[in-house]
């Protein structure tokens, strides 16, 4: 749940964390406006991570924010 991906995030297991967001994202079961929010406050604690960028532009793309998808996912690309 959203709950143990937030600890997973606090504890510093960012992994785990991006594991939890996409499994909770795959299956809806979470309000998706509250997974953006997490995600965008991991990206601004974890800039590196490309996997969290374009968890964040999946995110985006499943809420209709597909402007702010697209640009997560060429951030996600510069990263490599």
């Amino acid at each position: 749940d959203a709950q143990h991906a937030r600890q997973a995030l606090e504890t510093g297991n960012v992994d785990e964390a991006i594991a939890a967001y996409e499994q909770l994202l795959e299956t809806g079961s979470e309000d998706v406006s509250a997974l953006i929010g997490d995600l965008e406050r991991a990206r601004e604690s974890h800039k590196d991570n490309s996997r969290l960028v374009q968890l964040l532009g999946d995110a985006y793309n499943q809420n209709g924010q597909l402007q702010k998808a697209l640009d997560a996912y060429r951030q996600a690309l510069e990263m490599f």
